[in-house]
């Protein structure tokens, strides 16, 4: 009983640092989109320094946010096999909208 308690605790933990990790994805797609894009890149009206420096801030977050994008899919993909749960679902549906947004910006 008390090793049943215990397991059920742990997975509604680590249900929950999955979505926090994928909530945090889409925040840092978020903000890089909203650094990058309104910029549109004129070298006239700013600096190369700055756009040098936006570039990689952009690359930077975009990075991270694909690295949680992967985490949080797989891990979502091995809690859905364990147990079948709304915010290991609320999880996946925003993993795979990220991966249509880099998809989206890929193409």
């Amino acid at each position: 009983m008390f090793e049943n308690k215990n397991q059920l605790e742990n997975f509604n933990q680590l249900l929950k640092r999955n979505l926090f990790l994928s909530s945090l994805s889409a925040i840092f797609i978020l903000l890089s989109l909203t650094v990058f894009y309104p910029m549109e890149m004129k070298a006239d009206k700013y600096s190369n320094d700055i756009l040098t420096i936006v570039a990689y801030a952009f690359y930077g977050l975009q990075t991270i946010s694909f690295a949680l994008v992967i985490v949080t899919f797989i891990n979502g993909i091995s809690l859905q096999k364990t147990n079948r749960h709304y915010l290991n679902y609320l999880t996946l549906l925003i993993s795979l909208s990220l991966f249509a947004v880099f998809g989206y910006e890929l193409y």
